[in-house]
């Protein structure tokens, strides 16, 4: 059920983006982003990977938005990037291209180091996958979760990976810049 502006992931998948409900609000996308790096540092440090953010320094810092739909974007960008790494980590860029004086596109560029993504698992990598336990129902991957939402927010998301050579995960998203707190 969608309440008070969440939804969750069988919502996602398939109700599409003009079922869900969007609560904006003014966003600190800088301080979101610092507060979701921390906590894939923690987690990637426990299992020897590292994990980076930048932010391009011309970034102004608040959006009109939905955090929480941000915040799962990235989450789910991340955790799915997850299954693709052997050693080294993560380095998430983040940058921002004025569309307008008020609209901004946001770029969220996650990179991996590993093995790459096989091109039949590319093929596949935004389709709902298949549920283990019963075999007949299928669940949204974190990927396709992620792509839903950033069409939700206006963008879209796609995914570089040569063999060898890790994977590059790109999402964008169009948020509304909040100028008297940006400055």
């Amino acid at each position: 059920m969608i309440k008070d502006g969440t939804y969750g992931r069988e919502q996602v998948a398939f109700f599409g983006a003009s079922k869900i409900a969007l609560t904006n609000s003014d966003i600190d996308l800088r301080h979101l982003i610092a507060k979701l790096g921390a906590k894939f540092a923690d987690f990637l440090e426990k299992q020897h990977l590292f994990f980076a953010i930048r932010i391009a320094p011309d970034m102004p810092r608040f959006f009109k938005g939905n955090a929480a739909q941000i915040k799962d974007l990235i989450n789910n960008m991340a955790f799915y990037s997850l299954n693709h790494i052997d050693d080294g980590g993560v380095v998430l860029d983040v940058k921002s291209i004025p569309e307008s004086n008020q609209h901004h596109r946001i770029n969220f560029c996650l990179t991996t180091t590993g093995m790459g993504i096989p091109p039949q698992m590319q093929k596949m990598m935004f389709q709902p996958s298949r549920q283990e336990s019963s075999g007949s129902s299928t669940l949204p991957n974190n990927l396709c979760i992620a792509k839903c939402i950033a069409i939700i927010l206006g963008g879209d998301i796609s995914v570089y990976s040569p063999m060898g050579c890790g994977a590059r995960y790109e999402a964008e998203i169009n948020l509304e810049i909040v100028p008297e707190l940006s400055h």
